[in-house]
């Protein structure tokens, strides 16, 4: 026993029979015994076997004369002193863990162990124990794809038989988690602008069941919403920020998304990096139709109100003076300019350009065409002497004055 066939003796060989894997069983009527020349290697009876040698799987029988193997591997003998047909192998039994765990909608694979000769084959109960998408095959392999959805624990009770002494049974414990999620973040417009609102819009997959959430926030504070809805349609949630963009600086936005018992949870992350703002300026005059001898105040109104810059301020007739880069206040978005004092009537027309930052664009400049109406004069009559008599010559003053004093010229007419 062990050694080559070739090589082997035999008392009465008296049934031959071949399994399905080609290896060939000789019984021994005299002897009572059984013999098997392995047709390759491996295990059978609990023997390690070398192909082409021949082993003893069965020893005290009454007078075996026919021996047959079956499709699954069950031997089967007929003993003719003991008038029986008996079954030859190792009864089964399942050495492999209790418990494993699959992910819902992701193929997966455990495989149940036994011994026992002939190889036992699985069945398992209940007949509905098992998630939708995942099955037991004879040969003990447990493996496909949960179903979305089916999420929870299983627990089955898996038999394994081969003919050979009692049923084996094993509880087994299937655990099946939630389906994986990933997010994908975009933003409208795609390249927010300083100055206006933008909206995160966060895309689970696969689209999960109602009533699950994601929290959106930022580094800069424009967007906080801590439970947005995920549509259980489209598998999208939005955030719309709470304040405008305020800043060309970078922006780290994060996702979290919490999940439930069949969607487990998720997290994503958005840099955004936000473009300039286009401005434009708008020009007034206070008062707006000034006259000679007067100022008058110039008011620069920029939008969207910037967090910094500056207003240039000028004009043709050269009125204006020290006002080159006059800050725009960050709060109203003014700047505002006092003139020089008018000299004289006229036409003139000022002008204001902003002058930007990192995060706003510089304007186009903004003109205001002005008349200066020349100033309003008064004149006072006094006369010499002061008192007047009758036949008595008296002359008449009048002294013109106007808003700073004397006037440049101009007559007076009695």
């Amino acid at each position: 026993n062990g050694g080559s066939a070739t090589s082997a003796e035999l008392t009465n060989a008296y049934g031959l029979s071949f399994d399905a894997s080609g290896d060939l069983y000789v019984s021994d009527a005299t002897l009572g015994t059984v013999r098997m020349i392995a047709a390759s290697g491996g295990t059978n009876f609990g023997i390690a076997m070398t192909t082409g040698h021949i082993y003893q799987v069965a020893t005290g029988l009454g007078g075996p004369e026919g021996v047959a193997a079956n499709v699954s591997g069950a031997l089967y003998v007929a003993n003719k002193t003991a008038n029986t047909v008996g079954v030859l192998g190792i009864p089964a039994a399942i050495t492999s863990a209790s418990s494993t765990s699959f992910a819902d909608n992701a193929p997966s694979t455990f495989s149940m162990t036994a011994t026992g000769a002939p190889l036992p084959t699985f069945t398992f109960s209940p007949p509905s124990g098992l998630p939708s998408g995942v099955t037991l095959s004879a040969n003990g392999v447990l493996s496909g794809t949960p179903a979305i959805g089916t999420a929870g624990v299983y627990p089955i009770t898996v038999y394994a038989t081969n003919g050979v002494g009692a049923t084996a049974s094993h509880n087994f414990t299937l655990t099946v988690t939630g389906t994986a999620t990933s997010l994908a973040l975009s933003v409208n417009p795609s390249t927010p602008v300083v100055a206006a609102n933008a909206v995160v819009t966060v895309l689970v997959s696969p689209t999960p069941d109602a009533g699950t959430t994601v929290a959106i926030s930022d580094a800069k504070g424009y967007f906080s919403c801590s439970a947005a809805v995920v549509s259980a349609t489209t598998g999208i949630a939005t955030c719309a920020s709470t304040t405008a963009v305020s800043s060309t600086a970078s922006d780290l936005v994060s996702a979290n998304y919490t999940g439930d018992t069949q969607y487990m949870g998720s997290s994503g992350s958005l840099t955004l990096t936000p473009s300039s703002a286009d401005t434009t300026i708008s020009l007034g005059a206070s008062p707006s139709a000034p006259t000679a001898q007067s100022t008058t105040t110039l008011i620069a109104t920029v939008s969207p109100t910037p967090d910094g810059g500056t207003v240039t301020f000028g004009d043709g007739e050269g009125y204006v003076t020290g006002c080159g880069s006059v800050p725009v206040n960050a709060v109203t978005g003014i700047a505002r300019c006092v003139t020089q004092s008018l000299a004289r009537p006229g036409p003139d027309t000022f002008t204001a350009s902003f002058v930007g930052n990192a995060d706003y664009i510089s304007s186009a400049p903004a003109s205001l065409p002005i008349t200066v109406a020349g100033a309003q004069s008064s004149v006072v009559i006094t006369t010499n002497p002061s008192s007047i008599t009758v036949d008595n010559q008296v002359t008449i003053i009048a002294t013109v004055n106007g808003p700073t004093g004397s006037v440049d010229g101009g007559s007076v007419a009695f």
